[in-house]
């Protein structure tokens, strides 16, 4: 078979998986960053498997489909937009970068500004108002939960980089045995 309609094939399946991840979300709303962290995954392994200009593509159609498929909860396209599906492409060019602290710096970064587009959209966009509330009145809570989420972040990073190591090291061989 082509190896283009391979590429094809196998993206337009991997979106479907991910919107399907991101709908579940409507069935169990407790679930929400679990399974919209799970639809990342999706992404993150078509970059390392076939790299990142057929990630993007996933990434993009999943989120234009996202918006239609999920409509009636908004922070979940943003949260997979804005925080776990962009950096789920983005990933693998960072850790291609040979200095250490060049790579740490600039998940650092990209944790802090989408952190910070999430909640813009929850604010303004979507016109979630409790937390600027909170917020206001706790002046502890912004830097707490800035430090919990840059911890959180790089844990979910961890994962996705032990997951590809997995990947790699045994279910790789076993899936495309017979090519």
């Amino acid at each position: 078979m082509n190896q283009k309609t391979v590429r094809v094939a196998v993206g337009g399946v991997c979106c479907a998986l991910t919107v399907v991840l991101l709908m579940l979300n409507n069935l169990l709303p407790s679930a929400t960053v679990a399974l919209t962290a799970c639809a990342a995954v999706v992404v993150f392994f078509i970059s390392v498997e076939y790299g990142i200009t057929l990630a993007a593509a996933v990434y993009v159609a999943s989120s234009i489909i996202c918006v239609f498929a999920v409509a009636s909860n908004p922070n979940v396209f943003w949260l997979y937009t804005a925080v776990f599906g962009l950096y789920s492409v983005l990933k693998k060019a960072m850790d291609n970068i040979k200095k250490r602290v060049i790579t740490v710096v600039l998940k650092t970064l990209y944790a802090v500004a989408s952190a910070s587009v999430y909640i813009g959209a929850l604010l303004f966009i979507i016109g979630v108002e409790q937390p600027l509330e909170f917020a206001r009145d706790n002046i502890w809570v912004v830097p707490l939960c800035t430090v919990a989420y840059l911890a959180l972040f790089f844990i979910y990073d961890s994962c996705l980089s032990r997951l590809a190591g997995l990947y790699f090291s045994s279910l790789r061989n076993r899936i495309f045995r017979g090519h």
